[in-house]
């Protein structure tokens, strides 16, 4: 896992609630975007070794040697990191399906690299924060979360049926199929290992390899 210990002028510039005037607005929006995903990998590494019990945005500060305040600059609360834990994977599903989707071909050829996309960055983006997902979202944030997940799932469904229509997607529920992809991926990032002597490339090759050639109607 990589080091997930922030820079020690972070403390003075999350409490004065601002960032480095030097730096350009993209700069600046990155390196938020960066911090905030050592902070979501740090309270994954803690909830993972101690449980909910031990779990709490004052140890996860404490742990990456800034104060509570300056945690407070990246989240609002506990529920808001692990919003932000689930929110992570809809993203990278997103952009996969907007890659898979420009380039082009048949739909279970789109499906394939979608597919791809989404394990390749998964493995690394999402097996970090599985364990974070055991835990219960409130309400508001939960409602927020199944919205994404429909929304996904109901384009990769019009994609099945896209499929279905252009006859490279063998016959199926639409609905069934796409749970089972999404399924299945999922179990792979939460057994996951990252010292493991296949590369996330090949992992991520070989799952749309096989998952693809389930929905294919003809081999290739």
């Amino acid at each position: 896992m990589p080091d997930a210990r922030l820079p020690e002028q972070l403390d003075t510039r999350a409490e004065r609630g601002g960032a480095d005037e030097s730096l350009s607005a993209f700069d600046r929006k990155a390196q938020y975007k960066l911090k905030r995903k050592a902070l979501l990998y740090e309270a994954a590494r803690l909830f993972k070794e101690g449980g909910a019990g031990k779990f709490s945005l004052t140890t996860v500060a404490r742990n990456l040697n800034i104060t509570k305040p300056a945690l407070y600059y990246y989240f609002k609360s506990k529920q808001d990191m692990l919003f932000e834990c689930y929110s992570l994977s809809f993203d990278i599903g997103d952009k996969a399906l907007e890659v898979a989707l420009a380039a082009g071909g048949s739909a279970c050829q789109t499906m394939r690299l979608f597919i791809y996309h989404y394990t390749l960055a998964g493995l690394t983006e999402l097996h970090a924060t599985m364990s974070l997902r055991e835990m219960t979202l409130e309400p508001a944030y939960s409602k927020r979360i199944l919205e994404r997940r429909d929304s996904l799932h109901k384009r990769l469904r019009e994609l099945v049926g896209s499929g279905l229509a252009d006859g490279s997607i063998i016959p199926c529920n639409p609905t069934f199929a796409v749970i089972l992809l999404i399924g299945a991926v999922a179990e792979l990032f939460k057994v996951y290992d990252p010292q493991g002597e296949v590369t996330t490339a090949q992992i991520a090759e070989q799952t749309a390899n096989l998952l693809a050639a389930g929905l294919a109607t003809r081999p290739g």
